[in-house]
Order: structure tokens, then C-alpha cells, then sequence
């Protein structure tokens, strides 16, 4: 009987990459996460840890996840739009983190957060070096704007896949 949960649970993981991949290429596009898209998520995560328990974690570490993902990430935003005068991150990505922590739970999402801060200068190196290369423009890292949501999404898909590797998946 243990096959069901474990076929439920694989398949809501895979539907919350699905979500993050399409979070990110609206980010991209668009520069804006999609509220329904981030519910989505959040429903997908709750529904992933009834058919997971006990393997994905208690539900007090659900929700101290989101506190630490979405609470850390609203400070940062707070202090960082204050020091700089100007929005330096939307709200979609301190949503996005709230999620990522119902997920992963207080260190993975600290995990996924700096994943996905490294893909994001990952990212912008990228842009940069595009730039440089492709219209011969000289862009300094510094007045680059990018848009986060793609870094941290990419960060929570490894952090799943790092935290997640021991579920007994398909009854295994």
C-alpha cells in the first residue's frame, strides 16, 4: 500500500518543478512571478507533504521554513529598498520564498536561497558577457538588473533534489 503515497508524492514534485521552470521563464519574459502560479505551489507543497510523511519533514518545519524563507527574504528586501532609495526586489520573490520554505523546511530553503543567489550571478555574468560579445557593449555587473526569481528557482530545484533524495519513492 505504500505505492500510492509514493507515486502522489512523486508526481506533485515533479508538478512543483514544473511550476518552478514556468516561474522562471515568466521572470524572465515578463519580470513579474504570478501570484497564482506561487499558490499553486504553495497547495502542491501541502498536498507533497501529507503523501511524503514523515520522509519530508513535520509540519512545524513547514511552517518555520516559510517563516525563514519568506520572513528572511521580506527583511533583506526591506533593508536593501531603504539603503539603495528604490525597490531593489518585488514582493513575488519574498512570496516565492514562502513557498520554497513550505517545501524545503528552514535550511533548505537557506540552502536554495544561496543556490539560487549563485545562479543568479551565474546568470548575470552570462548577460554580461553576452552583451560584450554579441552588440559590443560594456555593461558593469553593477548596473546590471536581472530579475531573481529564475536563480532562486533554479536554487530550489537543487535544494528538492539534495533534500528529497531519500524519500523511498514507488514504494523503494
Amino acid at each position: 500500500m505504500e505505492f500510492l503515497p509514493s507515486l502522489a508524492a512523486t508526481v506533485l514534485l515533479a508538478l512543483g518543478i514544473l511550476i518552478l521552470v514556468w516561474h522562471a521563464a515568466i521572470d524572465l519574459k515578463l519580470r513579474i512571478l504570478p501570484d497564482e502560479l506561487t499558490i499553486g505551489l504553495i497547495i502542491i507543497a501541502l498536498l507533497f507533504h501529507w503523501t511524503a510523511y514523515p520522509y519530508a519533514g513535520s509540519w512545524q518545519v513547514m511552517l518555520m521554513g516559510a517563516l525563514v524563507g519568506g520572513g528572511g527574504l521580506a527583511l533583506v528586501r526591506t533593508i536593501a529598498n531603504r539603503l539603495y532609495g528604490f525597490e531593489t526586489m518585488g514582493l513575488g520573490d519574498v512570496k516565492l520564498l514562502f513557498a520554497f520554505g513550505l517545501w524545503l523546511g528552514p535550511a533548505g530553503v537557506l540552502y536554495a536561497l544561496v543556490a539560487g543567489a549563485m545562479a543568479g550571478v551565474v546568470h548575470g555574468l552570462l548577460v554580461m558577457l553576452y552583451a560584450r560579445v554579441k552588440a559590443g557593449e560594456t555593461l558593469a555587473f553593477r548596473e546590471m538588473t536581472i530579475p531573481a526569481g529564475p536563480g532562486f528557482c533554479a536554487g530550489a530545484i537543487i535544494a528538492a533534489f539534495w533534500q528529497f533524495r531519500h524519500i523511498p519513492f514507488f514504494g523503494g
